[in-house]
């Protein structure tokens, strides 16, 4: 029995000190040390030194345990009494850290909240843990039940009896371990810890073993409700049995080896029971109440609440004025469109990492519309995915809320979650489940029913273009294809706010178009929410675009509408012909009028008031036509001017272009297009006003409206024909009509 129990004592510290050895390998770290000029013998000698160091204790306390157990041949089965729950300890406590660890590393690597956010009750999260971590157990609860029973340990004991008792305490030691893992965030320091405490809680037996003549009923009760105590009771009586050749018999197991005692080994089973049911109780309140770094906490009085049990009315916790009044930001923000409902609705939404003391999201109060798609824009820790993360209830807000179809993300997430897409920006696919089977599973978890899942397959394997990777595996797909599929997943289940989280990143451009197709097909009916750094993909999908800053909103609107307000006009490009070919007039070198080229990088504030002096022709025509034509700049060939957005309402614009069409030779023009402010231009001047590099503000800078890049590259539409005036929805219209018309086409 020595051996073995030795062997058990180890076996922990020896799976972690190969693990240790191969994680080292693994990440290269070996290597690493080698290459700064570590030599190897010195690491493996830190190696064995700090091992034996660590086994040192426990073989202190191996000697200590042995000396007091006094284990004698002659006493084989009362020493089982004393040993066997320690070796059910020992033999179970990698087990247990392994469990910890899994259960912390889903928490760690935000795995439990991405799936919980797709739909997934915590009730199915935590059966499913349950059921994946007893059946390993309950293995090795059968082989060692045919060990003690045909290796002549037990052999007057029903085997039947005993695996039940041994499973009953798999399933307390399963519930034990879900316990040990609500106080940890760390999936390495859980594993670590897990173990230890799971051996501590072991140690009160000894002392009750020892006190065991002079400990009630009731006292034997109370030191039940830690598990392993309550199976060493169980191993006693059990063993007892044996001792007087009856052994434990589904007879007899309600009667107690001895006299007056009331504690039976059916006794022992119940309170096990008891257990496995306290510690469930305790994780699931603790994990609601506390839980970590990711989720919303809820009040410690939340079972008491009827909203918990029962949900809450749409809407019940809302105030209206509050939900249809948003400050007007100085004009930059343009009017909520009529006749429709927000979707989502942000209200002085603020959050603090308590980590640097970091302010991510000041004040954040923001509509998002049903039937439009709204960019969201911002730079590089502009505080974007922090609020989308707030939405999915990934993150706590520090203060102020959000509203979600009416249901409030501090009390109704799991409400919310029900009717809730979500795309991260890193693809959330398992390997070995087919593109149909993803979609099938994230439907369900929605809760549709098995006819409506096997519709929905159908048509959205077909819309994402994946009809011919139907039944291949995720792992085998490429990476648009993959994030197709993601995208795909965030509409299942009948999904009406659709957040999206830069879904076209590293992606080719024919899988972009595929993916807008998606969104644009998907849009009737949902409030889809989308981040990207792709401003003309925020262009052409925005009905509209909002762009933050430090956590504030700096603009909100159509893109016409932020054109107006941060764009000077109209560019008019007019590229030369060659020098060497011109004989109506001698221009100067290159080098002489680019001395008249104002260039002061992006976003200056400077526009030239000079003209070169070879061009003085070609502005007196711009400015006959149009007055408020400012010259901007030269680069090499062409020559840039800022047209007035009026000119194209008043007529101007179509004798000036008949003109040049007129005067091409003369003026030694090959060729002139205009163009329209880009967004990407206004989101650069948007960054610059609010002070990119700036850490924090503690007032919000006015924006003002500033002059247009010097340095830009724009896209030229050579114009042959005057251009009619239009209104601001006729020209929004006609862009998703030219873009749709393009989709459908391929």
């Amino acid at each position: 029995m020595l051996p073995m129990f030795l062997v058990l004592a180890f076996i922990y510290t020896a799976c972690q000190t190969i693990k240790g050895l191969v994680l080292e390998k693994e990440r290269r770290l070996k290597e690493v040390l080698r290459v700064v000029g570590v030599q190897n013998g010195s690491m493996w000698f830190c190696w064995f030194i700090e091992n034996i160091v660590l086994l040192t204790l426990p073989c202190a306390l191996i000697s200590l345990m042995v000396k007091a157990v006094k284990i004698m041949p002659c006493m084989f089965l009362r020493s089982l009494t004393r040993s066997l729950p320690l070796y059910m300890t020992l033999a179970w406590i990698f087990s247990v850290a392994l469990i910890v660890k899994g259960v912390v590393q889903e928490k760690e690597a935000r795995l439990k909240e991405i799936v919980r956010m797709m739909g997934l009750k915590s009730s199915i999260y935590w059966l499913s843990w349950a059921i994946s971590s007893i059946l390993p157990l309950a293995v090795s609860a059968g082989l060692l039940t045919i060990i003690l029973k045909y290796g002549k340990v037990l052999r007057y004991s029903d085997p039947s009896v005993i695996f039940v008792f041994l499973l009953v305490f798999c399933m307390a030691t399963v519930m034990q371990c879900f316990f040990i893992s609500v106080f940890f965030s760390r999936a390495n320091l859980a594993a670590a810890c897990g173990g230890l405490i799971y051996f501590l809680l072991y140690l009160p037996h000894v002392l009750c073993y020892a006190w065991r003549d002079v400990m009630s009923f009731g006292a034997k009760i109370a030191t039940s409700l830690l598990s392993c105590v309550a199976f060493g009771y169980g191993c006693e009586n059990f063993a007892r049995y044996e001792e007087q050749g009856i052994g434990i018999q589904w007879s007899n197991i309600r009667v107690s080896p001895q006299e007056n005692d009331r504690y039976s080994f059916v006794v022992s089973i119940f309170m096990m029971l008891f257990d496995a049911l306290f510690y469930w109780i305790m994780t699931w309140y603790i994990e609601n109440v506390f839980p970590g770094q990711y989720g919303i906490p809820k009040p410690w009085y939340f079972p008491f609440t009827s909203s918990y049990w029962c949900g809450t009315q749409v809407g019940s916790d809302a105030e209206p004025d509050l939900l249809n009044e948003l400050e007007d930001l100085n004009g930059y923000l343009e009017k909520s469109p009529s006749g429709i409902k927000p979707g989502v609705c942000i209200r002085n939404l603020v959050k603090v990492y308590k980590t640097g003391n970091k302010l991510a999201v000041d004040g954040l109060s923001l509509d998002f519309y049903q039937d439009h798609i709204t960019s969201f824009l911002g730079h590089n820790g502009a505080g974007k995915t922090t609020t989308m993360s707030i939405l999915t209830g990934l993150f706590a807000p520090t203060s102020g809320t959000a509203y979600i179809n009416g249901y409030d993300i501090r009390t109704d997430m799991d409400t919310i979650r029900k009717h809730l897409g979500m795309c991260p920006q890193h693809n959330v696919l398992f390997n070995d489940m087919t593109v149909e089977e993803h979609i099938y599973f994230y439907a369900r978890l929605k809760g549709r029913s098995s006819k409506e899942v096997k519709m929905e397959i159908d048509q959205m394997i077909n819309d994402v273009g994946l009809p011919h990777k139907r039944k291949d595996l995720a792992k085998n797909l490429s990476g648009g294809m993959q994030r197709k599929l993601s995208v795909a997943i965030a509409f299942v289940g009948g999904s009406n706010v659709v957040i999206l989280d830069e879904p076209t990143a590293g992606v080719d451009p024919y899988a972009r178009r595929g993916i807008w197709e998606l969104l644009l097909k998907y849009k009737k009916g949902r409030t889809i929410i989308l981040s990207t750094h792709h401003m003309d993909e925020a262009d052409i999908l925005g009905d509209r675009i909002a762009i933050i800053s430090h956590g504030r909103v700096c603009c909100c609107g159509s893109s016409l509408f932020l054109k107006k307000k941060y764009g000077r006009g109209y560019y008019l490009t007019v590229a030369r012909a060659n020098q060497d070919q011109v004989n109506t007039q001698q221009f100067p070198s290159i080098k002489e009028y680019d001395k008249f080229s104002v260039d002061e990088g992006i976003c200056s504030d400077s526009i030239s008031s000079l003209d070169p002096p070879d061009v003085a022709d070609l502005s007196r025509l711009v400015r006959r036509h149009v007055p408020e034509a400012e010259f901007l700049e030269v680069v090499g060939q062409e020559l840039v001017y800022v047209l007035p957005y009026t000119g194209a309402r008043n007529g101007s614009f179509a004798s000036l272009f008949k003109e040049l069409d007129l005067e091409k030779s003369t003026l030694g023009i090959t060729s002139y297009g205009i163009s329209d402010t880009s967004l990407e231009e206004i989101f650069l001047k948007v960054a610059k006003d609010t002070g990119v590099d700036v850490e924090s503000h503690d007032k919000r800078e006015t924006l003002e409206q500033k002059p247009r890049s010097s340095s830009r590259i724009s896209g030229i539409q050579t114009i042959s024909s005057v251009l009619d005036s239009k209104d601001e929805n006729t020209v929004k219209n006609e862009v998703k009509v030219r873009f749709s018309s393009r989709v459908e086409g391929k």
